[in-house]
C-alpha cells in the first residue's frame, strides 16, 4: 500500500491517525509513523539521525561536549573554552549564531498536539530521551545545574518518559543505519554500559 509519513497534514496527524490503537490509518502507514518517530526508517533526516545515531558513533569513553539550541550561547561559549578559547567569546546580543530553533510554521493546528497525541509521541521517543539524557550527563561542558535543568525542561513535554530509567521498547538495533549511513559497524561502542 501507498503511504508516506510526510502525508499526514501535521504532527497531530502522525499520532492521532497514526499512533493510536484508534487511528485510522492503514496498518503499513501506523507502523510508518511508529517507525519514523522512533528513526528506525528514513521518512526524514532529523528524527532519523537521531541521538541514538550519533552516540554509537562514538567510543564508549570519548570526551563529549553538547550545544543545546534552547541554550545556543551558553553552551557555544563553554564548549569554546573547554577547547582552550575565550570564556564568554559571543555575547547575550550576539550576531554570530543564527537562531534557528523556533517553529515558523503557520497555523496555531499545525504546531499543536492534544494531550493524547503528546502522550503517544512521546511513548515512541522514551528511547531516545533516554540516549539525550545520557549524552547530557556525558558532556564535560556542562554543569549537574545545566543537566538538570535540561531534564526539567524536557519533563515538561514528556514527564513520564523522562522520569524512566528504562523504556518498555528496547533500544532499536541500528546496525544497517551505521553501516549506510557511515560505513561501519556499531558494536554500541557509543553507549555506557552500567
Amino acid at each position: 500500500p501507498k503511504c508516506s509519513v510526510p502525508s499526514f497534514e501535521s504532527m497531530e496527524d502522525v499520532a492521532r491517525l497514526g499512533l493510536s490503537n484508534r487511528g485510522t490509518a492503514s496498518g503499513e502507514c501506523m507502523r510508518r509513523a511508529a517507525a519514523s518517530i522512533e528513526g528506525t526508517e528514513h521518512f526524514g533526516c532529523h528524527s532519523y539521525f537521531n541521538y541514538q545515531y550519533h552516540l554509537e558513533a562514538v567510543p564508549a569513553n570519548a570526551t563529549l561536549m553538547t550545544i543545546r539550541t534552547e541554550h545556543l550561547v551558553e553552551d557555544y561559549n563553554s564548549v569554546e573554552y573547554h577547547l582552550g578559547g575565550e570564556p564568554q567569546v559571543l555575547g547575550p546580543n550576539q550576531t554570530v549564531l543564527a537562531h534557528n530553533n523556533e517553529n515558523k510554521v503557520t497555523g496555531d493546528e499545525l504546531k499543536h498536539l492534544s494531550e493524547e497525541s503528546k502522550k503517544l509521541v512521546c511513548d515512541k521517543l522514551c528511547n531516545e530521551i533516554q540516549v539525550y539524557k545520557e549524552i547530557l550527563r556525558r558532556s564535560i561542558n556542562l554543569s549537574e545545574e545545566q543537566v538538570e535543568e535540561s531534564i526539567r525542561e524536557l519533563s515538561e513535554s514528556c514527564p513520564r518518559e523522562t522520569a524512566a530509567s528504562t523504556c518498555v521498547q528496547p533500544l532499536p538495533n541500528i546496525t544497517d543505519k551505521l553501516v549506510n549511513g557511515r560505513g561501519y559497524i556499531s558494536s554500541k561502542k557509543g553507549r555506557r554500559r552500567e
